[in-house]
């Protein structure tokens, strides 16, 4: 089974870490965010994956290989981006031979084991011209667009009000099924959106787009704020150990990368060097090879990237620090995503 993920965006509300850096190859918990969509995917069963790229696409290609996924194909959109309609147009003749695909937007963040493989199934076996995988979210219809349904769960309209009485408004998780109708609704070369062009034609010509709701375990990345408050709820499930934590940790054993705890509150990965005058005082990740020199204090959530050193005398205080950096002695860090 084929699938696609979206990666073509600039990535604007997370600048400057998303000028040399597509956003979904910036790292969420030590991995990059393209890899979670990915994983989803894999275990539905997609074996061949088409990625498409604007902004920074090196740094797509170069995640993709550091984190050994396999069987992907590359469509780079130039010199515009298309959307998320014209980039699924554009790759028609990659996805051709299914009746049936699986998109993701490749910065999502989504801990429901089960949400993507059920969303497949009853796509598949309803035939419908889409299936999304929705969750309810704050901010529906306010801060977010909504996808408003009927009783059904049969998709009336998408924007920030229902078109009639009696709908309920749920947040688009960024997993969708479509069947390949859906080409015959998207314009060729032109930018679209997959929503409000692609479907809304359809739905306007009497094709049915429904919904499968996911748990509601799907995290907003789109700023500074929202990515550290992003990576302060997962960790928190990680360190606990609940259902969601477990999904965490399988993701990251797919990927290769293995975790230990270190004290209650603490993984760490391998060949780590820890004094042992350090302070923790909160939950904490830490990558491959990752040193922490004497008396620095780690509180409230911490993440650290793959070989990083961080000096002596330092205070680190819910903030996410990139890989292979170098933190000097007596600094401090607060609420902070650090990556260069």
């Amino acid at each position: 089974m084929r699938a696609m993920i979206l990666a073509a965006g600039l990535g604007e509300r997370l600048r400057p870490h998303t000028l040399k850096c597509a956003k979904p190859a910036l790292p969420f918990l030590n991995l990059p965010l393209i890899c979670y969509p990915w994983y989803h995917l894999q275990k539905v069963g997609a074996s061949e994956l088409i990625v498409n790229t604007h902004h920074c696409a090196d740094s797509i290609k170069h995640a993709v290989q550091l984190f050994g996924l396999s069987h992907v194909q590359f469509i780079h959109e130039s010199p515009l981006i298309l959307g998320s309609g014209g980039g699924i147009k554009n790759a028609r003749d990659d996805l051709a031979g299914d009746r049936h695909f699986l998109v993701a937007n490749g910065d999502e963040v989504l801990l429901d084991p089960s949400g993507v493989d059920e969303l497949w199934r009853r796509h598949t076996s309803e035939d419908n011209l889409a299936t999304l995988l929705v969750c309810q979210f704050p901010g529906v219809g306010t801060k977010f667009g909504g996808v408003w349904c009927d009783p059904t769960e049969r998709v009336i309209n998408f924007g920030k009000t229902p078109d009639s009485e009696g709908l309920v408004g749920f947040h688009y998780t960024g997993f969708i099924a479509l069947s390949d109708r859906v080409f015959d609704y998207l314009p060729a070369g032109q930018i679209s959106n997959i929503l409000y062009d692609g479907l809304a034609s359809g739905m306007a010509k009497g094709e049915v787009v429904k919904v499968h709701r996911a748990e509601p375990y799907w995290f907003e990345t789109g700023s500074e704020a929202d990515y550290l408050s992003a990576s302060q709820n997962c960790l928190k499930h990680l360190i606990d150990g609940d259902p969601q934590g477990v999904f965490l940790k399988e993701l990251h054993h797919h990927y290769g990368r293995v975790l230990f705890p270190h004290g209650p509150e603490m993984f760490v990965g391998p060949d780590c060097q820890l004094d042992s005058n350090i302070s923790v005082g909160g939950p904490c990740l830490l990558g491959q090879g990752v040193s922490i020199k004497p008396n620095t204090i780690l509180k409230g959530f911490n993440v650290i990237g793959d070989g990083t050193h961080i000096g002596e005398n330092c205070v680190l205080e819910n903030s996410v620090i990139g890989r292979g950096l170098s933190i000097v002695k007596n600094t401090r860090i607060n609420s902070s995503l650090r990556l260069t």
